[in-house]
């Protein structure tokens, strides 16, 4: 009886954790779109987060801490994703990659839209980056040659492309649907990649 009442204790707790950090979350992206980044304070987020100093320095030790989370968490949902998806199909493919990131974006739209306005997406596009790469890899290049030079430096620019097109669409206001993006991405992928593999098959 007392395992579970501990079990059950410890649930309301982790419960309780996460609507705490939602709560903060919530709050550093609604002052997001009213103020630079880094004119918002600790003490107005926790007025808005309705929570005390002390919960705030529990979780986390600065402003850009609650970033550094935020991206992280959109980062470890894009990790999630290629997981399942490379359980539920034997080969991945470049376009299951490139619509997989695109969903994300476009789940996390308002989030990923504020970071471009106020100039602050280096962080999370750099971790996305370093995520495509390694899928890329996994689907493109075999492993004796991840160490390769070329092959590196060419998934860079890749995926530099890729991204940057992402980046682009979500800093100006634009006719394009992300569908279409996406597919004109997919094609360009695909097209760059197509030629390093026949360039490594040499």
């Amino acid at each position: 009886m007392k395992n579970l009442e501990l079990l059950s204790s410890s649930k309301k707790e982790d419960r309780r954790v996460s609507r705490t950090k939602r709560n903060i979350n919530t709050a550093f992206l609604e002052l997001s779109k009213e103020k630079d980044l880094s004119k918002i304070t600790i003490k107005e987020l926790c007025e808005l987060a309705d929570i005390n100093r002390k919960t705030f320095y529990t979780y986390y030790s600065s402003i850009s801490d609650v970033l550094s989370a935020i991206e992280n968490q959109i980062i470890n949902e894009f990790q999630n994703r290629i997981t399942e998806l490379k359980k539920s199909k034997i080969n991945l493919t470049v376009t299951d990659i490139i619509l997989c990131i695109g969903d994300l974006l476009n789940t996390n739209s308002e989030f990923v839209h504020q970071l471009v306005q106020v100039d602050t997406l280096d962080g999370l596009e750099k971790k996305v980056g370093y995520v495509i790469k390694d899928a890329l890899k996994n689907v493109l290049v075999p492993e004796e040659q991840y160490q390769n030079d070329l092959v590196n430096m060419t998934l860079e620019y890749i995926i530099s492309g890729a991204v940057t097109m992402y980046i682009q669409w979500f800093s100006t206001k634009n006719s394009i649907p992300l569908k279409t993006l996406t597919d004109f991405t997919v094609g360009m992928v695909k097209t760059n990649t197509n030629f390093l593999l026949h360039y490594s098959s040499k």
